[in-house]
């Protein structure tokens, strides 16, 4: 993998590896169409939550790149997540088989989209109730009542 790839996904600089992939994939598509990081730039479409990109990669990935499980994998956690099946793109990460890498960023995955539905919820719901909070989150009930903030509404 690239090095500068390698030390942007460590440090959690996202955008900044989207931007890269993207540049490797059109240098890529003048070389034969060999894209190798096309996992990587899907998976750091879906920690950034930018849903309509992820699903434009995987209708431009050629028929090689979504034979892939890892691929197929990322986008069934992407395809619920646009589908707002919240229980089930917790469950496709937690079913998603791949490198260490790759289960780094799809626990990067969970933990953001986990995040934004936290910050939902706080902005959506006046009252909810313990348990649905607790699908909606994946989290266990001990778990979702240290992670709220009372002044998280704002």
């Amino acid at each position: 993998m690239d090095a500068n790839l390698q030390n942007m996904l460590a440090s959690g600089a996202y955008a900044e590896a989207v931007e890269l992939c993207e540049k490797l994939e059109l240098d890529a598509a003048s070389d034969a169409g060999n894209f190798a990081y096309s996992d990587v730039l899907l998976a750091c479409y879906l920690i950034l939550n930018d849903l309509d990109s992820a699903r434009f990669l995987w209708k431009r990935a050629p028929v090689t790149v979504k034979a892939n499980e890892q691929f197929k994998g990322l986008w069934v956690i992407g395809a619920n997540m646009w589908q707002r099946k919240y229980a089930a793109v917790y469950a496709a990460c937690d079913a998603f088989n791949g490198t260490e890498q790759q289960r780094a960023l799809v626990m990067a995955i969970a933990a953001s989209f986990r995040q934004r539905t936290i910050t939902l919820i706080a902005k959506a719901f006046s009252s909810i109730s313990l348990a649905e909070c607790c699908e909606l989150t994946n989290l266990q009930a001990p778990d979702v009542l240290k992670s709220w903030h009372p002044l998280s509404r704002q």
